[in-house]
C-alpha cells in the first residue's frame, strides 16, 4: 500500500535506518524521540515528528519500536494499547513479565507483531534454511557460530558507554547480539540453555558484558555453540552446521556459503549480492506485506518471545544481572 503513515520510535542510528527505509518504499513516517538532534534529523531526511510517543500513536497506521531495551516493553503495550500494528527491534524486551498477555490481547486484536530479527532475511541464511529443510546435509547435529566486532567502532563519533549497551542489566552482547541465538533457533528449532558462560574483560571500560559462550540444546537433537563478543578485531560472523551428510560453512559478513558433501567435495558455492542494508530494505518490506496481508512475519511476537526466554534462562546461567 502506498503512501501509508507509519510511527518510528527512537529516533538513533536504527531507527533513523528504519524510517528512511519505510521512505524509500514509499511510505510517510512520524517519529518520536526524546532527543531534540535526532527529530531533527528525521525532519531533514523529510519525515514528520511528533511531540510525543501518544501524538505518533494517535497519528500512524503502525509503529516501529526502535528505542533502547529497556523501553521496549512500554512501548509495546502502548502501541497495541493504541491498535498499532507493530515491528518491534530485538530483544523484543529484557523481561518477559507480562508479555504473554500482551501478546493475547494483539492476537485478539488481529494485530501484527512482527519481531526484527534480520538475519532472517540475509540471502545466505535464506539459502541454509532451504538446504536444511530439503534434508541436503542430512540428520543435523550441530552448529558452530561467532559473532564479534569492536563495539567502539560501531558507531563513530558517541561514546559506547553512555549507550544501551553498556547498560548491565538490558544492554551486553546477550541481549544486544541475540540475533545469534535466534539463528540457532531459527535453522535448528528451539534451543534450551544447557551452558552459557559470560563476563565483561575490562577492554571496553563498562559494566555490562562484553564476552558470551552459550551452548544450546534443540528440539530436534541438535546443540548449538554460539561465541559472541564486543571485541574482535576484525569484525567476525561466520559459522557453520554440520549433518551426517555434509556440513555447511558461512560468513555473513562476507556473504558467502559453501555445501561440502561427507566426503569433503563441494556441493555448491554462492557468494549473494548486495550488502547488510539490502537485507534491512527486504526486512521492511515484509512487514509492509504483512500489514497488506500479502506475507506472514518471519519471526512473530510469540516466537520472538521464544527467543526472548531462551536470552534470560542464558543471563540467569552466566549470573548476570535479570
Amino acid at each position: 500500500m502506498k503512501n501509508r503513515l507509519v510511527g518510528v520510535l527512537g529516533l538513533g542510528s536504527i531507527g533513523m535506518r528504519h524510517a528512511q527505509n519505510l521512505m524509500a518504499l514509499h511510505c510517510d513516517v512520524i517519529g518520536f524521540d526524546p532527543d531534540p538532534a535526532s527529530r531533527a534529523r528525521l525532519a531533514a531526511a523529510g519525515g514528520r515528528v511528533a511531540e510525543d510517543r501518544q501524538a505518533a500513536l494517535k497519528a500512524c497506521q503502525a509503529v516501529v519500536i526502535a528505542t533502547p531495551n529497556a523501553s521496549h516493553a512500554g512501548d509495546l503495550d502502548a502501541a497495541i494499547g493504541a491498535g498499532r500494528h507493530v515491528f518491534a527491534e530485538k530483544p523484543l524486551a529484557h523481561d518477559a513479565a507480562g508479555l504473554d498477555a500482551l501478546l493475547a490481547k494483539a492476537a485478539q486484536s488481529n494485530l501484527t507483531v512482527f519481531a526484527a530479527f534480520m538475519l532472517r532475511y540475509h540471502p545466505v541464511v535464506e539459502r541454509m534454511k532451504a538446504l536444511l529443510d530439503d534434508g541436503a546435509i542430512g540428520e543435523v547435529w550441530g552448529m558452530r557460530a561467532a559473532c564479534g566486532s569492536w563495539l567502539p567502532s560501531w558507531r563513530p563519533g558517541q561514546d559506547y558507554r553512555q549507550g544501551y549497551a553498556a547498560d548491565p542489566v538490558t544492554g551486553g552482547v546477550i541481549h544486544d547480539i541475540v540475533h545469534e541465538i535466534d539463528l540457532a533457533c531459527h535453522l535448528l528449532g528451539q534451543g534450551r540453555v544447557a551452558f552459557c558462560v559470560a563476563r565483561s574483560s575490562g577492554q571496553l571500560d563498562m559494566p555490562s558484558e562484553d564476552i558470551a559462550d552459550l551452548v544450546l540444546a534443540h528440539a530436534g537433537g541438535a546443540s548449538s555453540s554460539l561465541h559472541l563478543d564486543y571485541l574482535a578485531r576484525p569484525p567476525v560472523r561466520q559459522g557453520s552446521v554440520s549433518g551426517t551428510r555434509g556440513t555447511l560453512f558461512y560468513d555473513l559478513n562476507a556473504r558467502t556459503l559453501r555445501h561440502l558433501d561427507a566426503e569433503g567435495s563441494q556441493v555448491e558455492a554462492m557468494t549473494a549480492p548486495g550488502a547488510w542494508a539490502d537485507d534491512y530494505v527486504a526486512e521492511m518490506q515484509d512487514f509492509l506485506d504483512c500489514l497488506d496481508g500479502q506475507s506472514a512475519p518471519r519471526c512473530d511476537g510469540a516466537e520472538a518471545l521464544q527467543v526472548l526466554h531462551t536470552t534470560l534462562q542464558a543471563r540467569a546461567m552466566a549470573g548476570l544481572p535479570q
